[in-house]
């Protein structure tokens, strides 16, 4: 059906899985622009009217579903007969798939997953809905590591008296199959936790407890053999983990949880330190009889019944009858074979055995041919494959030359490929960042594109996008990278500086400005620039410009007087005889440091007694002295020194 569109909106682009009663198909909703899966029946159903009915009643009740662990259903229609359910489509892999790829799971990534998976089983049982086929290949994990359940509704779908997950395809059922599915008998609420149990038990070990050959030897030991013990499996387990593991999967549906939500919060704590000394749980054996007498039950029979139940926390006691045990022992075998005999395996007779045919290494659809011709039908699981391309059976199981009942599924591990990673987004990077991001890749080009305004080598671009689904080993990357344009610079000298700076912004260039004094160039315009004119740089360079502060200014040195000092030389001259006429003839010589050698301070006459003041500047290199002279003769002299 690929490449084909149905009903006008949803076009078919790949295969993603199927079983005995449906394909599902990768689409693309024209309408909503979205991604979608696509359930088909499968032709040979299409006839069947009250089939029809129901599968259509059902879908529609598993779309009333809303809960966020739990696989959202678009769309219900038919075209030319074929009838289909749009679903979600999550990106990702089952959790079968993940079990197989990663072995036992963490504990605590077992009850964080448990968790969402029984919040979708208990919301559906609140909406009167029993799965009916809760098992890790319904169980979708997104690439966000969460669970989403889906097949809500479709494997409660009968057409006289069978379920959808028929008896050809029971044996990818028979491994979480109640024993009261088992048996054919009343399927309720707590048949869902039994499954859930074994589905649990399955990511605490990695293994199923039982295997077998074919649908019936595995049907046949869960009703008959206990569960083998987990902690054998796995060492260390937490003894809560293992009771809760043992109640939800008693043979006798009365043992078991009262309800999924109960199942749900004993796990939610079974981790907690105030639980570690728990005592290990003591499960009732299952009557004899009641293995034995398969009486008719209707559902409101059950329903009665069921509200008897009490919780399997607190089981109610039975009486021992230990002395009949030897002999009750030598009929239980016998009694187990005789009801095989008369449930699980006339369901397998009156079918032709046929030899599986060799479908290895062919295309999903050549296989589906093959098998489809050898009255087979393909159960279909996908993984990551290096060497096979996508859609191409890598293995199948039962092998090629096995022989089985006509109608049986054969399991077929389909190729998607080498495994695919989300291209990262490395744009806005720079460059540097943007290839440490991308050291997985063994193959990364880059190439330059002239932008401004962006910091130089920024991702601008890169191929393949952002969220490309890629496989890295062989993917090829380009980034291309930002480059700034080349500016020729003008010539900005005896320019200004508002000038410079408007220039520097409008061409995106960084600067810096120094100031010198010159002779010839006004003061705040640019005596020169480096780069020089005309030279080219990038944008985001730095160019530097020198602005002029003027000529510089050019003071006298004044020179530093020395210090000095006034020394005043007193000189008196007394006149004895006052009133004689005789005039004397007074002469006074001085040198210092002001004087260019000696000099007359006075020269006169007198007839009386006269005291003269003679100022002498002194210095510490030149003393100060005086002569007096009267009437030509040397009568006085001093000398005077600096004093500081």
């Amino acid at each position: 059906m690929i490449g084909q569109r149905i009903n006008e909106r949803y076009d078919i682009t790949a295969a993603i899985g199927g079983g005995g009663m449906a394909y599902v198909y990768k689409a693309e909703d024209r309408i909503l622009d979205r991604t979608v899966a696509l359930k088909v029946l499968q032709p040979q159903h299409a006839e069947e009217g009250a089939f029809i009915e129901r599968f259509r009643r059902e879908a529609e009740a598993a779309a009333s579903l809303g809960h966020q662990n739990v696989v959202e259903i678009y769309d219900i229609g038919d075209e030319d007969e074929v009838y289909y359910i749009v679903m979600e489509y999550v990106e990702g892999e089952t959790l079968k798939s993940h079990i197989q790829r990663r072995g036992p799971l963490p504990l605590e990534e077992v009850v964080e997953l448990f968790n969402q998976i029984a919040s979708a089983i208990a919301h559906a049982h609140q909406f009167g809905i029993v799965h009916r086929d809760v098992k890790p290949h319904n169980i979708l994990l997104d690439e966000s590591g969460n669970a989403k359940v889906t097949d809500f509704g479709i494997a409660r779908a009968t057409s006289g008296g069978q379920t959808l997950t028929q008896t050809e395809s029971i044996m990818g059922t028979a491994n979480y199959l109640s024993p009261e599915q088992a048996r054919g008998g009343v399927v309720t609420e707590r048949s869902d936790t039994y499954s859930l149990g074994i589905v649990l038990y399955e990511m605490v070990t990695g293994e199923l407890p039982f295997g077998g050959d074919s649908a019936v030897s595995v049907a046949l030991q869960h009703v008959q053999r206990p569960l083998p013990d987990p902690a054998v499996k796995r060492e260390s387990l937490p003894q809560p983990l293992i009771n809760a593991i043992l109640y939800a999967t008693a043979k006798d549906p009365a043992q078991r949880y009262a309800s999924v939500q109960d199942f749900q919060q004993d796990v939610k704590t079974c981790l907690s330190l105030e639980r570690r000394s728990e005592a290990p749980a003591l499960m009732d054996e299952v009557d004899d009889e009641a293995t034995i007498e398969m009486p008719a039950v209707s559902q409101n029979d059950y329903a009665d019944v069921k509200e008897e139940q009490p919780a399997p926390a607190d089981p109610p006691p039975k009486k021992k009858k230990r002395f009949l045990l030897p002999l009750f022992a030598a009929f239980i075998v016998f009694f187990g074979g005789l009801l095989a005999a008369f449930t699980i395996v006339p369901m397998m007779f009156g079918l032709d055995d046929v030899d599986v045919p060799d479908v290895e290494e062919l295309t999903i659809d050549e296989a589906e041919e093959e098998l489809e011709a050898a009255d087979l039908s393909a159960d279909i699981e996908r993984e990551y494959n290096d060497e096979l391309e996508e859609d191409t059976v890598i293995r199948q199981n039962p092998g090629a030359g096995r022989t089985v009942k006509e109608g049986s599924d054969i399991q077929l591990f389909v190729s998607d490929g080498p495994e695919t990673e989300e291209m990262p987004d490395v744009i806005d990077l720079p460059l540097s960042s943007a290839e440490e991001e991308l050291a997985a890749f063994e193959d990364v080009e880059t190439e330059s594109e002239e932008v401004s305004g962006l910091e130089e080598d920024t991702v601008i671009d890169q191929s393949p996008e952002a969220g490309e689904r890629i496989v890295v080993q062989e993917e090829t990357v380009v980034l291309t990278v930002s480059e700034r344009p080349e500016v020729t610079l003008d010539n900005l000298q005896g320019e200004s500086e508002d000038v410079v700076r408007s220039y520097v912004s409008s061409h995106n260039l960084a600067h810096n400005f120094a100031e010198a004094h010159h002779d010839s160039v006004e003061a705040g315009r640019v005596i020169e620039q480096q780069p020089g004119p005309y030279e080219t740089v990038r944008e985001g360079s730095e160019v530097s410009f020198t602005l002029s502060l003027g000529p510089e200014e050019t003071e006298e040195e004044e020179e530093e007087e020395p210090p000095f000092e006034t020394v005043e030389a007193v000189v008196p001259v007394d006149i004895a005889d006052e009133e004689s006429d005789h005039a004397y003839e007074v002469l006074i010589t001085y040198e210092d440091a002001e004087s260019e050698g000696e000099a007359t301070y006075i020269e006169e006459e007198i007839n009386a007694s006269t005291t003269y003041h003679v100022p002498l500047i002194v210095t510490p290199e030149t003393d100060g002295q005086y002569t007096l002279y009267i009437d030509g003769e040397e009568m006085q002299a001093n000398e005077f020194s600096y004093d500081g």
